[in-house]
């Protein structure tokens, strides 16, 4: 099972860690928008040393850390989180930021990743592959995508079929 946490607060809360260490779930946590770092200020789930959690900040189309995502070395991965269009509420589609958005973005990838493996538990060797979409080290990040390691585990769609696709989308969206 694995658990979005689009969510996080500086309280180090004893039961939280121990409730999440025995778990058997796979954690997959925002590392907040404060442009702080991690290793001062540490902001939980995100910050909890735990196999079983994964901490995810904000990167941008070109890869580059989020101007406002938090940093540090608890921080395992990189997602797209910068301007993302999604559902709003009310109706239609609008742009998001936040390491919210990256949360959801990487707790998808990594859903669809262990899918391919059904009846997989999560051990550390997983979360470490998993952790391995794209490396962030002392505030830069890797310009791979974090769709690159994901994908090699899909079939790939023709260019006309995604073509079709994106137009699909944007005669539907209404900004």
């Amino acid at each position: 099972d694995i658990v979005n946490c689009s969510w996080g607060n500086g309280n180090d809360n004893h039961i939280l860690r121990e409730t999440i260490e025995a778990s058997g779930m796979l954690i997959v946590a925002a590392v907040g928008n404060n442009s702080r770092s991690l290793d001062e200020t540490p902001i939980y789930p995100a910050s909890y040393d735990l196999d079983n959690v994964i901490s995810v900040a904000a990167v941008d189309s070109e890869g580059e850390l989020g101007y406002f995502s938090n940093y540090g070395a608890a921080v395992d991965i990189g997602a797209w989180g910068v301007e993302i269009v999604s559902t709003i509420p009310g109706g239609g589609y609008g742009e998001m930021t936040g390491t919210s958005v990256s949360a959801g973005f990487a707790s998808g990838i990594v859903a669809l990743a262990l899918s391919n493996n059904a009846g997989t538990t999560v051990q550390q060797e997983e979360v470490e592959r998993l952790s391995s979409f794209l490396a962030l080290a002392g505030g830069s990040v890797s310009r791979a995508a974090m769709m690159t390691t994901a994908a090699e585990e899909l079939e790939p769609i023709s260019e006309s079929d995604a073509a079709e696709s994106w137009e699909h989308f944007n005669d539907s969206k209404t900004v």
